[in-house]
């Protein structure tokens, strides 16, 4: 259990669920959020106190960051001068330079929350992965859709993007080198994205990533492919597959994930580094190069920010 209360800065659709675990895993949660309804709703799903601003916050053991991704800089930067352990929700910024200013100003603060780093799922295939049931690692191919967002301060590519660029981090060690990409555009506004990553030279890993918020089915589908077969997890299955061989069909083989849900598996770790364990994943440094690789993507896909 921390020494103290956390902060939970932002409560809204996602942040909800954030206070949801961290009230579930024992942590006494203090909302910030400038909406009154969203403070009311917070006390009753067991929030111990809420303020509407920063400024109202008193001593806290670490923070959560879960306002609109257009707002991190503003909201982890104050954190940062107060040195309050902050555990930001992705993607750290939507531009070099702000994410650039949260490093500069937050190593060793401040972690990032790329929730599909600590999905068992994803675990269990870096695990099989490394014990070599697939031969050598050579890409990474992802699969996120569904139909329209949530989100209105940034579009669809910020929204789905960092999640599979992170599993580069998590499945290859890398992001490997940004190549092309093409952006499904509707209205001005990007709804989806294709983009390919590889590395240069003989062994260099490749990651491609397909995302789309015009698609009715919703889907999550992680392939990490190797020398002598694939790794394979659909969210809509709870098993991860191997399938491998050189017939008409694969030989499969299934392993069942532990059934944890990430969100909370990433805050139970978080909460246990605020007591003395290592920190969890991402790091600000891995954040950074997230955040550069999206808008490298973005670039190659003509998708010029603001």
């Amino acid at each position: 259990m921390t020494a103290g209360p956390v902060a939970l800065v932002g409560c809204g659709l996602w942040g909800s669920n954030v206070l949801r675990d961290l009230v579930d895993l024992g942590a006494e949660v203090v909302v910030v959020d400038p909406d009154l309804a969203v403070r009311r709703r917070a006390e009753v799903a067991g929030a111990v106190a809420t303020c509407a601003d920063l400024d109202d916050l008193g001593p806290v053991a670490g923070a959560v960051v879960a306002t609109p991704a257009s707002r991190h800089v503003e909201d982890v930067l104050a954190l940062v001068q107060r040195a309050v352990p902050t555990f930001c929700e992705k993607p750290l910024a939507t531009s070099r330079r702000d994410a650039h200013r949260i490093r500069d100003a937050g190593v060793g603060t401040v972690q990032v929350m790329h929730v599909w780093r600590h999905h068992p799922a994803i675990e269990l295939m870096g695990h099989l992965a490394g014990e070599g049931v697939v031969g050598e690692v050579t890409g990474l191919r992802t699969t996120r859709a569904g139909w329209t967002s949530p989100r209105v301060d940034v579009d669809a590519v910020w929204t789905m993007l960092p999640h599979d660029l992170s599993l580069g981090l998590e499945l290859l060690g890398r992001v490997p080198e940004p190549r092309g990409a093409v952006a499904d555009v509707v209205g001005g506004r990007a709804a989806g994205l294709w983009g390919m990553c590889r590395d240069d030279g003989a062994g260099g890993s490749w990651l491609v990533a397909d995302t789309s918020t015009r698609v009715g089915e919703r889907r999550r589908e992680v392939r990490l492919h190797g020398s002598d077969g694939v790794v394979v997890f659909d969210d809509r299955e709870a098993v991860v597959r191997v399938e491998r061989g050189r017939g008409r069909r694969p030989e499969v083989e299934e392993w069942t994930p532990d059934p944890e849900p990430a969100l909370r598996r990433e805050l139970r770790r978080w909460l246990a580094h605020l007591d003395g364990a290592a920190p969890p994943k991402s790091s600000v440094d891995e954040a950074v190069l997230v955040v550069e690789g999206v808008l490298a993507l973005r670039e190659l896909a003509g998708l010029v920010d603001g």
